[in-house]
C-alpha cells in the first residue's frame, strides 16, 4: 500500500515560518521594557534644560572673550593711527568699524551650534541622555559640551580670520603705497637740492670770472697809465 506523501511547502511558506520562529523567539528572551513615569520623563526634561542652560552658559562665556579680543585689536588700530602711523597720514578709522561689525556677528555663533546638537536627532546627545547618572555621565557631558564648543569657535574663527586678514592686507597696501609716496618725495627734493647746488655753483664760477676779468681790465689800465706817463 502507498502512503501519499504530504504537499511540499511552498518558498514563501518556508519564509514566513521562519519569520514566525524568529518573532516568537525575540519575544520570549527579550525583558519587557519598563514602563516610564511620569516623574521620569519630568525628570529627564529637567536634567536636559539644566544641562542645555549649562552648555548656552558656557557658549556665551567663550563668545564675549572673542567680542573682547576683538574689541582689545579695534582700540590698537585707533592707538596706532595715532601715534606710528601719523606720521604716514593713515586712517584706520574703516579698519574699526569692520571689526566692530564683526563683533557684532560673533554672539549666537556658538550658542547656534550648541541648538543644533542639543536635539533628539543627535546620536551623541540621546547617548548621554540614556546613561545612568554618575562620574562615566558627567565625563560623557563635559565631553560632549567641549566638542560642540570647540565647533562654534572654529566657526568664529574662521568668520574673524577672514575680515582680520582682509585688514591686515589692505592696511599693508596702504602703508607701502604711503612709504613709496615718501620715497619719490625724497628723490624729487634731492633733485632739487641738487639743481640749486648747481645754480649756486654757477654764479660762484661766474662771479670769479668777472672778478678775473676786473682785475685783467684793471692791470691793463695801470700798463696803459705807465705807458703815458713815461711818454709825457
Amino acid at each position: 500500500m502507498i502512503t501519499p506523501k504530504a504537499p511540499i511547502p511552498s518558498s514563501g511558506l518556508w519564509v514566513k515560518i521562519l519569520y514566525a520562529v524568529v518573532n516568537f523567539l525575540q519575544a520570549m528572551f527579550t525583558p519587557p521594557q519598563k514602563k516610564e513615569k511620569p516623574q521620569d520623563i519630568a525628570e529627564r526634561n529637567r536634567w536636559r534644560r539644566e544641562f542645555t542652560d549649562y552648555i548656552n552658559s558656557r557658549a556665551e562665556a567663550t563668545e564675549q572673550q572673542i567680542v573682547s579680543q576683538l574689541r582689545s585689536y579695534a582700540n590698537y588700530l585707533v592707538e596706532i593711527t595715532q601715534n606710528e602711523l601719523s606720521k604716514y597720514e593713515i586712517n584706520t578709522m574703516p579698519f574699526v568699524h569692520q571689526v566692530e561689525l564683526l563683533s557684532m556677528q560673533i554672539p549666537g555663533t556658538i550658542a547656534a551650534e550648541v541648538s543644533r546638537h542639543m536635539t533628539d536627532s543627535d546620536a551623541g546627545y540621546c547617548r548621554i541622555c540614556q546613561m545612568i547618572s554618575g562620574a562615566e555621565k558627567e565625563q560623557a557631558m563635559q565631553t560632549f559640551m567641549l566638542e560642540i564648543i570647540d565647533t562654534g569657535v572654529e566657526k568664529c574663527n574662521r568668520l574673524a580670520q577672514q575680515v582680520l586678514d582682509q585688514i591686515e592686507t589692505d592696511l599693508i597696501t596702504m602703508l607701502q603705497d604711503r612709504i613709496d609716496q615718501s620715497c619719490q618725495q625724497l628723490e624729487r627734493t634731492r633733485q632739487d637740492i641738487e639743481c640749486l647746488m648747481a645754480a649756486v655753483d654757477d654764479r660762484r664760477e661766474q662771479e670769479r670770472l668777472k672778478a678775473q676779468a676786473e682785475l685783467i681790465s684793471a692791470s691793463c689800465n695801470f700798463i696803459e697809465g705807465l705807458f703815458d706817463y713815461k711818454e709825457g
